[in-house]
């Protein structure tokens, strides 16, 4: 994502997802937003695997809808660039990891949709957002499907995760399963059928220092990614 301060445009990201890839054995690259095919093909070429981080709203333009009062800040930019890469990442066999935003973008670029606003198009079921300023703090319980890519890794089926969204999958894309709710049903994690491709609502990377349980979906994604380079 990023940030304007006086005319000049910086991209940026949280440093705690840089720390659990590092973590992981895996070195971070931030990919500025480009709008050329041939610049986000050379990225996913040159890539071992892919991390879409947390951010703004995903455009509803992008799943046929228009905008509801909660939605104030998009960028589609940022949306299309990122479509494109994970679509080209996925053609080339190369693991994707989506965390919050991250995890609605990869729904959205494999054809799902998405509530725009939980509160008013969902329901006030229970609290999604947290205070943010405590981010590794867990905040409610996540049911995975047992048999799931993402229980496997995480080495359990019940999880106490922190919460920082108003938007969530409603509809998952084709090739896609919801292997994870929270308890008012909202989707917490789906993954593709065969690929290494897994979307996760929480931010584990706020959490996986106190938690190390958390850890360990970094620690998968750049062992996938090894893979590649063999």
């Amino acid at each position: 994502m990023y940030t304007e301060l006086d005319g000049m445009k910086f991209f940026k990201t949280n440093d705690a997802y840089v720390q659990a890839v590092l973590r992981a054995g895996g070195i971070p690259v931030l990919l500025p937003v480009t709008t050329t095919i041939e610049e986000y093909e050379q990225y996913a070429e040159s890539l071992d695997g892919l991390l879409i981080p947390g951010g703004a709203d995903v455009s509803p333009s992008f799943y046929g809808e228009e905008p509801v009062p909660e939605v104030t800040v998009i960028h589609r930019n940022d949306d299309a660039f990122e479509f494109a890469l994970v679509r080209k990442m996925a053609q080339l066999n190369k693991p994707i990891l989506g965390i919050c935003r991250g995890h609605q973008v990869i729904n959205v670029a494999f054809g799902g949709s998405l509530y725009q606003d939980l509160p008013s198009q969902y329901g006030k079921k229970q609290c999604h957002c947290q205070s943010s300023t405590i981010r590794s703090e867990p905040f409610h319980t996540v049911t995975l499907k047992p048999e799931s890519r993402v229980a496997e890794i995480f080495g359990d089926t019940v999880l106490e995760t922190n919460t920082f969204h108003h938007q969530a999958v409603k509809e998952a894309a084709p090739s896609f399963h919801v292997v994870g709710t929270a308890k008012d049903g909202v989707v917490e994690a789906i993954e593709h059928e065969s690929k290494f491709i897994v979307g996760l609502q929480w931010h584990p990377e706020g959490m996986a220092v106190e938690y190390p349980q958390f850890q360990k979906i970094f620690n998968a994604l750049v062992a996938e990614a090894e893979k590649c380079k063999k």
